[in-house]
């Protein structure tokens, strides 16, 4: 890579205000991004032929990929927009947030293995940024249920974001029930109330119940 398209140590250590912990540096629900990070983005999506709009990226409730099939990020090089700003409000992706996270994240094995999702993940990073922003305020244990699940077919948040790709949509890959009525689950989805001990997950297939587990029953206070 070209000097000058990253960070100096110098620069981190001025700009950086994260501590250092356990090898982590960890964003907590007051965190604000130091947006002066990007400034290397102009940089980076020029060195990979990508167009870059900053008020996309200064947009609160922005998109980086218009679509989820978009390619408009270049790979792992870059910064990512941490966008909400509430102080008990954290949003979480596949992708560090943080800066020197961030940075440790562009190592060339790390983007080549996740080169072919990046696109992917920002946008959702960005979609679900979107609807939390939308219901804040209103988001009790039902509402959020139904927001970490946004993408659901059958859910109440995915129709705003459908996005036809070849004649099917976000879930083109995913693998048919055998009577054809529901879609296969990729992992699981899960929600905690750390205060009342629950935990629901959502897996299998989406016709699927959501399954409920009470911790209080297994451990004792």
């Amino acid at each position: 890579m070209k000097e000058g398209l990253f960070p100096t140590k110098k620069f981190l250590t001025e700009y950086d205000t994260l501590a250092l912990e356990y090898g982590l540096k960890i964003r907590y629900d007051n965190y604000v991004y130091p947006d002066t990070f990007f400034y290397f983005n102009t940089g980076l999506f020029m060195k990979f032929d990508k167009p870059y709009d900053p008020e996309e990226f200064f947009d609160k409730t922005g998109f980086v990929d218009s679509t989820f099939k978009a390619e408009a990020v270049p790979n792992g090089y870059y910064f990512a927009p941490q966008r909400e700003e509430k102080s008990d409000l954290v949003l979480v992706t596949n992708m560090y947030i943080n800066p020197s996270m961030r940075l440790c994240s562009m190592a060339p094995w790390t983007t080549m293995i996740s080169a072919d999702h990046m696109d992917d993940t920002q946008w959702r990073y960005d979609a679900l940024n979107k609807i939390l922003l939308k219901e804040y305020g209103k988001i009790d244990f039902e509402k959020a249920r139904d927001i970490i699940d946004f993408l659901a077919p059958n859910g109440k948040y995915y129709t705003n974001f459908y996005e036809e790709v070849n004649n099917s949509d976000y879930f083109y890959q995913s693998a048919a029930s055998s009577d054809g009525e529901t879609l296969q689950i990729f992992g699981a989805t899960s929600i905690c109330d750390l205060t009342e001990k629950i935990i629901e997950s959502h897996y299998g297939y989406y016709a699927d119940e959501w399954i409920k587990l009470s911790i209080g029953n297994y451990i004792k206070e």
